[in-house]
């Protein structure tokens, strides 16, 4: 089968263990159940390729195209690839995003799948920065699956399935909003200085302030500059947030009422 043509091909289920398909085109062939065990895919063309559910365990494609292929349920352990020839997405996702609007829970769920499998071998490959990566991908399209299952279960009246996926839908997104499924700490040191710097001081204030003693007090007053005043006064209440984030002392401030030693609480 070197250089064959089998471009949009029917091949569900076929027996290819150990075939040449060298410089083969393959685009868009339905290739579901196949057994690609030990064939030679040099060069071959597997772009949006249906391959859910085949054994292409060993196989090396670091050489083919691989655009969009599909791959849920497939068995690709220790097959050589790079999350560089997958387009950016598996040709699951893009499934799950044509889908009919009552299908799109399961397609979404077989995405999830797809990512889950494509993410253990490429750790199984040593390529730990391209599987976190699609691990983000993976716990999206969980949140999808979850959040068109509510839509499905509002639209069947089962009221308490809707909001477990809703649920499920919305920890997810605050979970990526808060450190991307736990691949960025760099996004969590950015909350906690928008929570130092902007939310606890102004939350502060809305609660009612803190109540300075005396010495705070003189001291601001000495400043002369209304600018730098309240400047001192921001860093009082910046210090006083670390306080509450840490359980330090870096401030003489206080609660100046109940809401405001609740909020810091």
């Amino acid at each position: 089968l070197t250089a064959a043509d089998l471009r949009g091909a029917e091949l569900d289920g076929a027996n290819l263990r150990g075939a040449d398909l060298t410089d083969a085109n393959l685009a868009a062939a339905r290739l579901q159940e196949a057994d690609l065990t030990g064939a030679t895919l040099l060069r071959a063309d597997l772009a949006r390729a249906d391959l859910r559910d085949a054994r292409l365990a060993d196989v090396d494609l670091t050489s083919c195209t691989l655009t969009h292929l599909s791959l849920a349920g497939a068995y690709i352990e220790r097959a050589a690839m790079r999350w560089e020839q997958f387009g950016g997405r598996l040709g699951d996702e893009l499934a799950a995003q044509q889908a009919r609007p009552d299908l799109r829970a399961v397609a979404y769920a077989r995405a999830a799948n797809a990512y889950a499998l494509l993410g253990r071998n490429l750790l199984l490959l040593g390529q730990h920065r391209a599987a976190s990566v699609v691990y983000r991908r993976q716990r999206r399209m969980d949140k999808r699956g979850d959040g068109w299952a509510a839509r499905q279960a509002c639209r069947e009246r089962r009221w308490r399935a809707a909001l477990n996926h809703l649920g499920r839908a919305a920890g997810d997104q605050v979970i990526e909003w808060l450190c991307d499924y736990g691949e960025s700490p760099w996004r969590v040191v950015e909350w906690i200085a928008a929570l130092l710097l902007i939310g606890g001081p102004a939350l502060l204030g809305l609660c009612g302030g803190l109540y300075a003693p005396d010495e705070v007090t003189q001291t601001c007053l000495r400043i002369a500059s209304p600018v730098l005043r309240a400047g001192y006064i921001y860093a009082q209440y910046v210090l006083y947030t670390l306080d509450a984030l840490t359980t330090a002392q870096f401030s003489p401030l206080q609660p100046a009422n109940d809401l405001a030693r609740f909020a810091s609480g």
